[in-house]
């Protein structure tokens, strides 16, 4: 429930580097009572087995870990669990496991924008360093950036009703 104060940047520097490590973010919406939802945790570890270049973010429901994610919901037209998105606008095909190379193909090659995320916490207050360049010219374009700030680490029991992670229930 914070805000940030909106600030409007300069950019004179055009000495940058050209590129940039390419990644994709994977959003996994689920919950710990969607039996189902353990195909897209498979495919994404599946995907992190081959490459590092991925960003998974699970968005939970109706759960322990409850995120009020409608607002993300309605911009992606979330129409049940499990839903796997790729760079927010691109559906993973079902099944997650059978289709690694549809986001391993997303991270091949060089970005043209470069985007560093690093924050410290002392106490209880996060003070968020972020640090964008660019390789080419965005003067012309609207740039948005989101930083969402999770949990990470958090374990509960997960209903499995997949022959995934050896059929266990619950994982």
């Amino acid at each position: 429930s914070l805000t940030s104060n909106e600030i409007t940047i300069q950019v004179s520097d055009v000495s940058l580097p050209t590129t940039y490590t390419k990644k994709a973010i994977i959003e996994d919406y689920t919950g710990t009572w969607c039996g189902y939802c353990p195909r897209v945790s498979y495919g994404i570890e599946l995907v992190l087995a081959e490459t590092d270049r991925v960003v998974p973010v699970a968005i939970h429901r109706q759960d322990e870990y409850n995120f009020n994610a409608q607002a993300l919901e309605n911009l992606i037209g979330l129409t049940g669990y499990p839903t796997a998105m790729l760079k927010r606008s691109i559906s993973w095909n079902y099944p997650a496991p059978n289709n690694v190379n549809q986001v391993l193909n997303m991270t091949n090659g060089d970005a043209d924008l470069g985007l560093s995320i690093n924050p410290t916490i002392d106490g209880n207050t996060m003070d968020i360093t972020i640090e964008v360049k660019f390789g080419i010219d965005y003067s012309l374009a609207e740039l948005s950036l989101v930083v969402y700030v999770l949990e990470d680490g958090l374990i509960y029991n997960q209903v499995n009703a997949t022959s995934y992670f050896g059929g266990q229930n619950p994982i």
